[in-house]
């Protein structure tokens, strides 16, 4: 029985959310230039158009992040976005949702270590880590890879030292990888 009061409140709880968040983006893109505005003057904008701000780059942050092929240009302009409006972004909930996210990457990469979209993927969203005001940890991506680099990568160089084409690229991306993820490859 509480399984099903808690779907029904979830079911409320969503719509109302997505009602609320439909009001603060009107609220916010009604008001970007004056939020703007006061914020090159140094003075701090009312309460209630910066918390509308601060709700739809946050929520546009953490949905971009989530999405199944990230939009890198619009992640970009939410940032940019953030940046002039001076607003903070969520650090701890936007770390978390991406981090969740490379590291389910880094899996799906390590059980398919020759998938070269999945590497490709994944070094793509490492590369946007340092454009991020907040840093992201990477500990378990960094393990998973350094585990593909003590199990497999050292066939998969040498497949493609032997002349297979299709693997040149990939251990060159897997290269450029480690080094964004300081792990030291001696090969």
């Amino acid at each position: 029985f509480q399984d099903e009061q808690r779907k029904i409140l979830d079911a409320i709880l969503h719509s109302t959310l997505t009602d609320a968040e439909e009001v603060y983006r009107q609220l916010y893109k009604r008001n970007i230039s004056l939020l703007r505005f006061l914020k090159d003057l140094g003075t701090p904008p009312p309460k209630v158009l910066y918390s509308a701000a601060e709700f739809v780059l946050n929520a546009g942050l953490r949905r971009a992040f989530e999405q199944e092929i990230l939009d890198f240009e619009l992640i970009e302009s939410l940032l940019e976005e953030a940046k002039l409006a001076g607003v903070t972004l969520h650090a701890a909930s936007l770390e978390m949702v991406l981090r969740r996210r490379i590291e389910k990457v880094a899996e799906r990469l390590s059980a398919n270590p020759t998938e070269h979209r999945l590497l490709k993927e994944l070094r793509t969203v490492i590369d946007i880590l340092s454009s991020l005001p907040f840093k992201v940890n990477t500990w378990k991506v960094q393990n998973i890879c350094h585990d593909m680099l003590q199990s497999t990568y050292a066939n998969l160089q040498k497949r493609a030292e032997a002349g297979e084409e299709s693997l040149r690229e990939f251990v060159n991306d897997f290269k450029a990888l480690s080094k964004k993820l300081s792990i030291r490859i001696d090969r």
